[in-house]
């Protein structure tokens, strides 16, 4: 429930899109085949293009947040998708992806409104499929096939927002709901007054990065504001964490 997605971090180093496209490919074997990283990065804009989806950013290299480690081994990345039909600019999609060149990690594409994807192996997304670089791996169709998952259920994820947006809450519900937050585990308690702040200032007009911040859905994200200041690793954790205060704000 959370637009914002995380390429991990760790002893990864970000790397440009001319930076991947240097990186060699391993030599195939008879039961194994490695695909180039930025053979995978081709196919996903590739595949987002033909139905209709564009990237978000100025271009592919600000749309792309992809991260190596040592020698290009591992690969690990992120982009936002503006999905075709959907106008609010909130309701974007995250596709979340990695690889290793040296068998340690399959191929695995995510894709959601919350997409984490860390160095340390953690994966995380409302559909992840995924398989290992054997001889008959073809990147095209597992990403393919995600996509279309993803798009069969996309409507019903937007579906649950919108009712995010129309459950209103007073002071002492947000107030309670930014507690509940702590003791779950989805903010630290040293952002609990940030996240306040940021929330107060919303609701007066100072700021203009939350909708609707009277509702489950404006407080849900003055949470998740407060993550941009934290590291990825134990952020689905968090992510889950949030999504159980959601819920009981719902049925409160």
């Amino acid at each position: 429930m959370v637009a914002r997605a995380t390429a991990g971090s760790g002893h990864a180093t970000a790397v440009t899109l001319e930076d991947l496209a240097r990186i060699n490919t391993p030599t195939p074997t008879r039961t194994w085949r490695p695909i180039p990283h930025i053979g995978v990065v081709s196919t996903i804009v590739d595949s987002i293009a033909t139905r209709g989806w564009k990237l978000v950013g100025k271009d592919e290299e600000d749309a792309f947040d992809i991260t190596v480690t040592k020698n290009g081994l591992k690969m690990f990345g992120r982009v936002g998708v503006q999905v075709k039909g959907i106008k609010d600019k909130e309701m974007g999609m995250f596709v979340g992806f990695r690889q290793s060149h040296n068998k340690t990690l399959g191929l695995r594409i995510g894709f959601g409104t919350t997409v984490f994807v860390c160095s340390n192996g953690m994966f995380n997304g409302d559909v992840v499929i995924g398989k290992e670089h054997t001889a008959n791996i073809s990147a095209s169709d597992i990403i393919g096939r995600a996509l279309d998952t993803f798009g069969t259920r996309f409507g019903e994820t937007v579906a649950e927002q919108r009712m995010l947006k129309e459950k209103h809450l007073n002071i002492h519900e947000a107030s309670s709901f930014l507690i509940s937050s702590v003791k779950a585990g989805a903010l630290p308690l040293a952002r609990l007054l940030p996240a306040r702040d940021h929330l107060i200032d919303a609701c007066t007009g100072g700021i203009e990065d939350i909708d609707d911040p009277t509702t489950v859905w404006g407080v849900q994200q003055a949470v998740t504001h407060e993550w941009k200041t934290l590291s990825p690793f134990g952020m689905m954790d968090r992510s889950t964490a949030l999504n159980r205060v959601v819920s009981n704000a719902m049925v409160a």
